[in-house]
């Protein structure tokens, strides 16, 4: 695969490339661009969990609150 740089693949692909080649056989900055997607994947879904559970206690809260009204 000479000439293409990891940055042109998707993520499937690059994540399969590198998982055939072989971890220690890839270049470093093949095995950097997947640790950054990575990162930036979990990143992205502690943001999701963090804001649902906001959400959802304040839902909850008002709920309760009801009873009282």
């Amino acid at each position: 695969m000479q000439g293409i740089q990891p940055k042109q693949l998707s993520n499937n692909e690059l994540l399969r490339y590198i998982y055939i080649t072989g971890f220690d056989k890839v270049p470093p900055d093949w095995v950097e661009t997947l640790v950054e997607r990575l990162a930036g994947f979990i990143d992205a879904r502690e943001s999701i969990y963090q804001d649902g559970f906001e959400e959802g206690f304040q839902q909850g809260v008002e709920h309760a609150n009801d009873d009282f009204k």
